[in-house]
């Protein structure tokens, strides 16, 4: 594990610092688009957390509490809203503690994806990272119901991952997102278009 853990640190190098734009909605279905960032937006970071089971490497994700203002229901990382002068790696982890009560001292982070614009006008720049052996996790119910290990070699199939489309009216376009289904769990948006791109680089690695 040392070796794949020193090698995705290698690869996601590629990608420190960046500012490019990628939308959870395309307009092509292999999302080859880079966008430039809209005149309003609000920042945010999430955290992609890397484990390991008898499966193999999974990925954590949170079901988010139904009482929730946003989002409420859906698979997302943990991770929100960054404040004021805050970096993204700083919110990254900070909200994982808030939500999942894993503490900054067990997380060993490897990196950076690209940026992310979500249908909510969100910019999230998702960190790349893995915890230390014996952490533990505390739930905060007001925002998480439940922890998901999502196996991440379940993307490895292309199959797997399922393109839908609306038709955006104000632009008259057919636009496409990332649906996936595993289990009973339904992952679509932003969080899926993240996992989907984390599996490329994962499966490149191992």
């Amino acid at each position: 594990m040392d070796f794949f853990f020193s090698e995705l640190k290698l690869k996601l190098n590629n990608y420190q610092g960046s500012e490019k734009i990628l939308s959870s909605s395309f307009t092509d279905k292999n999302n080859s688009k880079y966008f430039i960032s809209p005149k309003e937006f609000r920042r945010a970071a999430v955290l992609c957390l890397i484990g390991k089971n008898k499966r193999g490497l999974n990925i954590l994700l949170t079901l988010r509490s139904k009482q929730l203002t946003n989002h409420p229901g859906q698979i997302s990382f943990p991770g929100g809203k960054t404040n004021k002068k805050e970096s993204f790696y700083n919110c990254a982890l900070r909200e994982t503690e808030e939500e999942i009560g894993l503490k900054i001292n067990y997380i060993n982070v490897l990196g950076e994806l690209d940026m992310y614009l979500s249908g909510s006008n969100f910019l999230i720049k998702p960190v790349i990272g893995f915890a230390k052996q014996n952490y533990k996790i505390s739930l905060n119910k007001k925002e998480v119901e439940k922890i998901i290990y999502f196996p991440i070699n379940h993307l490895f199939k292309k199959e797997n991952i399922c393109s839908k489309y609306y038709i955006d009216k104000s632009r008259n376009k057919r636009m496409f997102y990332y649906d996936i289904t595993w289990q009973n769990y339904r992952i679509w948006g932003t969080t899926a278009i993240i996992l989907v791109h984390l599996s490329e680089i994962i499966s490149s690695v191992i």
